[in-house]
């Protein structure tokens, strides 16, 4: 190979591998806007981070799961009056027995100066990524966000005019979009490209992929889509109380310097269901602390909210903590008194191991699929 080919060759991959990393990028980005939590990446709309981050410009995102929180730390939480109450990203500047004292580091006043209440644990859904303790910005990221709503909705009415079926949940398009970007990754080229290859079949035009490659991408929609599952529906449930001098109908409004119990029901789709409650808010006391809920039915935990003495309005969180029945309940337990995660961990194992069981047969065929057209060779008159 020719010099001048050999570095034609290796452009053309490094353009394919920033095509990839764009896709993949992009997809991450789109499925956390929708999914209403970062997914590895997020973004800022407004200046309230500056310098560092700057409207439109993305950053790197851990879950709170994998974290704690301190000073110091700048964290994406659900706001209560921020950004009329949508994800907000804000450094942490203080810690009190109340919850943290947040603010936007252009800002000359911290969230809780204009009404927001001190955020509590339960509200941090991620935190950004920093070096030095500086945020690693990546600019003008979040402008993608918009042409990808866009082609969500575009899906959403391909869907229901040929199918009849209104995918009116955004985050399962945002899921479909993240799959193709990790596909698009493990394949290792871009998604509509095509590079002329030759097999045994003659001469054509598209790549002849492993089967083992194949095997590996779907391995990863797999494993995204089971954490997905299970992760999406887990979290934080608000529940606003009201300390007043009487008592109402309803948890909403509670005498101050009462305690009032109240039932939190939980619903399992199609697979039997365990649900693990925690409190996220100190004034909140969970009662039954597991549920086992049969697929299709609907069972009901019992809390208690303490109303605290001063009159106002509060925000409180249960925690909810949700996996498949596949273990017994003692097992579930000890892997729960780990970490939260560790189910979510086995779960993804029993996953794997069930789908190698099935798909390691066809990685030891040592063959091909051709993804692409085949162009027919051209006859030669004589």
């Amino acid at each position: 190979m020719s010099p001048a080919r050999r570095q034609r060759s290796r452009s053309d991959r490094l353009a394919r591998v920033a095509g990839v990393a764009a896709v993949l990028l992009v997809a991450t980005l789109v499925a956390g806007d929708a999914l209403g939590q970062p997914v590895l990446v997020g973004y800022v709309e407004t200046g309230s981070m500056a310098p560092q981050l700057q409207p439109g410009d993305g950053f790197l995102a851990v879950p709170a799961a994998l974290t704690s929180t301190a000073v110091g730390d700048v964290v994406v939480f659900d706001a209560a009056v921020v950004n009329d109450g949508a994800l907000t990203t804000h450094r942490v500047v203080d810690a009190t027995p109340e919850g943290y004292v947040t603010r936007g580091d252009a800002n000359r006043f911290t969230d809780q100066e204009g009404r927001e209440p001190p955020v509590v644990d339960a509200q941090v859904v991620a935190e950004v990524v920093q070096v030095g303790g500086l945020v690693v910005p990546i600019p003008k990221l979040g402008v993608a966000v918009t042409g990808m709503q866009d082609l969500i909705d575009a899906v959403r009415l391909v869907a229901l005019r040929t199918t009849g079926v209104d995918v009116s949940d955004r985050r399962v398009v945002a899921l479909a979009i993240f799959l193709c970007g990790l596909g698009a990754f493990a394949l290792g080229r871009p998604i509509d490209g095509h590079v002329r290859t030759h097999g045994t079949d003659g001469p054509g035009t598209g790549t002849q992929v492993p089967v083992r490659t194949l095997v590996a991408v779907g391995l990863v929609a797999v494993l995204v889509t089971t954490t997905a599952v299970w992760a999406v529906p887990s979290g934080p449930r608000q529940y606003d109380v009201v300390s007043a001098d009487i008592d109402a109908p309803g948890i909403r409004v509670v005498e101050a310097g009462t305690t009032e119990r109240a039932e939190h029901s939980v619903t399992a789709r199609l697979v039997p269901t365990v649900v693990y409650l925690d409190s996220g808010s100190d004034a909140l006391t969970v009662e039954t602390r597991r549920l086992v809920v049969p697929a299709g039915e609907t069972q009901t935990a019992t809390f208690a909210v303490a109303a605290p003495v001063d009159r106002g309005y509060y925000r409180y969180y249960l925690v909810e903590h949700r996996y498949p029945a596949v273990f017994p309940e003692r097992v579930l337990d000890g892997l729960y008194g780990v970490h939260p995660w560790t189910p979510t961990v086995a779960v993804a194992g029993l996953v794997t191991g069930a789908y190698l069981l099935v798909a390691l047969p066809l990685v030891r065929l040592r063959t091909h699929v051709r993804l692409g057209r085949r162009r027919r060779p051209r006859r030669v008159r004589g």
